[in-house]
């Protein structure tokens, strides 16, 4: 896939008694292919790999310090991020297809990762986004759904994806976390168990009854 992004912004602030003017246009062009390999070693079971290339633009700051503070010129842009991500997996029916079972492991670089950022001083600060670096994920999703019975359906999902920064590339944001720290809003386990039940109590009417325990882990906000 190929893609380009024309962006352009324009804005005049009032800060205190002086408006700053800032305008500015930016052109983001990025190839992203995915390349994925399958191999079906029974009808039943299959092993598939794939590798991607993902992209985000990068943009503007123009809303800032709400008529207290101006950002500078240099605060103004940032940077696109982009990511490689790597995947290896089997999908399979087992027990005449009353279980299904897939697993993959995963692993992505992530570079010029998009983070918020504050500049100034309090009370005079500005809010805008700034590139942190980049961070690595190493992790593995599980999910299984088994139905023992005709009235009876269990399901679990679980998927461990650690998400640690490995650099910065902007000495601003160094102060906001350092390397080796788990990423932002991202637990590192999450994991699902429902179960569902199904029942006739009639000619044309059923019951039915589900529910779903979640575990997730700590994160950092």
């Amino acid at each position: 896939r190929w893609n380009q992004d024309e962006l352009s912004a324009s804005t005049i602030e009032r800060i205190t008694t002086t408006d700053v003017r800032y305008s500015g246009s930016r052109t983001f062009e990025s190839v992203t292919p995915r390349v994925t390999a399958l191999f079906k070693v029974t009808d039943t079971f299959r092993i598939y790999g794939n590798v991607a290339r993902g992209f985000k633009p990068g943009g503007f700051n123009v809303a800032s310090g709400a008529g207290s503070i101006s950002l500078p010129a240099n605060l103004r842009t940032y940077r696109p991020e982009e990511a490689t991500s790597y995947e290896l997996g089997f999908k399979s029916e087992l027990l005449d297809s009353r279980l299904v079972l897939n697993a993959a492991a995963f692993w992505i670089d992530w570079e010029d990762l998009q983070v918020g950022a504050v500049f100034g001083t309090p009370p005079l600060t500005a809010g805008y986004t700034t590139n942190a670096g980049s961070v690595e994920i190493r992790g593995f999703e599980v999910d299984a759904s088994w139905s023992p019975t005709d009235w009876l359906d269990l399901s679990l999902s679980l998927s461990h994806q650690p998400a640690k920064i490995s650099g910065f590339v902007d000495s601003r944001t160094a102060p906001l976390a350092r390397v080796g720290d788990k990423l932002p809003g991202s637990p590192e386990t999450i994991a699902t168990l429902s179960a569902f039940v199904t029942r006739p109590i009639g000619e044309n009417l059923e019951a039915f009854a589900g529910a779903d325990y979640r575990i997730r882990g700590s994160f950092y906000a």
